[in-house]
């Protein structure tokens, strides 16, 4: 499970670990996510030992190293049109979209063992994909699981959005997905982060909402005293 571990300021020198994501947030500070082991257990061992999958092995025998690495590169455009096709739900996609436009970005390995470099093109770190079995076990049984997630996450059957990007997942409802989720999953440093609002931003969010509101002045007067 993903964890968010810490907190980083303007004036802070970012410095992000192995499976780690920069994740901004109000006032300039960025948390950072450490994302779960459980890709790297199941590649480096474990399930990996297990015997592959013969057809696998043979396709992989016939590649040498260079051809290997250039089968495992995909485009962007050819990765997002894919992703077309078998993700029905718009604030999915989006989000993938935005991910992997920050990790192209920030050029840091944080799905490792999949990598993003600066021309845009996923791909498999060399180290994994000079192993037959652990990239045997990332293709078979890490994508299998990751599928079955996917599968697993309810849908509206009208727009195809998932219960995370559809008014039914803004909605609070008990047993549903809260912010008590997030909350969960954060160390000490990063609620004492979310928990705290400057003045200014109080002021200038409360500010933006009267006059959306059209609230006249007298109002607006005794809310700001």
């Amino acid at each position: 499970m993903a964890k968010l571990i810490g907190v980083y300021g303007d004036e802070d020198q970012l410095s992000l670990g192995r499976r780690q994501l920069p994740l901004s947030i109000y006032d300039n500070k960025i948390m950072i996510m450490q994302l779960g082991g459980s890709c790297d257990a199941e590649v480096s061992g474990g399930t990996a030992k297990r015997r592959c999958d013969d057809s696998f092995m043979k396709q992989y025998s016939a590649l040498s190293k260079d051809e290997l690495i250039a089968a495992l590169m995909v485009p962007s455009k050819l990765l997002f049109t894919r992703l077309a096709q078998t993700v029905s739900c718009v604030g999915c996609r989006r989000s993938v979209e935005r991910l992997f436009n920050q990790l192209k970005e920030i050029g840091h390995p944080a799905l490792e063992p999949l990598a993003v470099n600066s021309s845009g093109v996923l791909t498999v770190m060399r180290k994994y994909a000079l192993q037959a079995r652990s990239l045997g076990a990332l293709f078979s049984d890490h994508g299998l699981a990751l599928s079955a997630v996917l599968d697993s996450i309810p849908k509206l059957k009208k727009s195809g959005r998932c219960i995370f990007h559809s008014m039914e997942g803004v909605r609070c409802r008990p047993g549903g997905c809260s912010w008590r989720d997030a909350w969960e999953v954060m160390d000490s440093t990063c609620r004492d982060a979310v928990t705290l609002v400057s003045a200014d931003h109080l002021l200038t969010t409360l500010d933006n909402y009267l006059r959306k509101h059209r609230f006249c002045q007298e109002c607006k007067n005794k809310v700001r005293y």
